[in-house]
């Protein structure tokens, strides 16, 4: 895998051709409760340079770090819920800011 230049995006279909999943994987893993697989995150983080922390807390730490409002901006962006950046302060996925 080669890593995109930190100005570059990726489609969901392009992100999908790299990872060689479909894009309903994509969508799977963004809706699963677990969320992406571990192995995968690492993949993702190479890719894109996204921490993997963020795409998968519960396995890596981010030791509480991304203001609030970050984590509503990073919600808002990505659609990894707030709950799962920054537990102690959103206990669930149904809390509302």
């Amino acid at each position: 895998m080669t890593p995109l230049p930190a100005w570059k995006s990726l489609s969901v279909t392009d992100l999908a051709k790299r990872l060689n999943v479909t894009r309903a994987a994509l969508y799977k893993w963004r809706h699963a409760e677990k969320g992406i697989p571990a192995e995968r995150a690492v993949e993702i983080e190479k890719l894109t340079g996204v921490n993997r922390a963020l795409l998968r807390p519960d396995l890596w730490s981010i030791a509480n770090s991304i203001p609030a409002e970050l984590a509503v901006e990073i919600e808002r962006l990505t659609g990894v819920h707030r709950a799962r950046l920054r537990p102690d302060l959103w206990c669930s996925e149904r809390d509302n800011v």
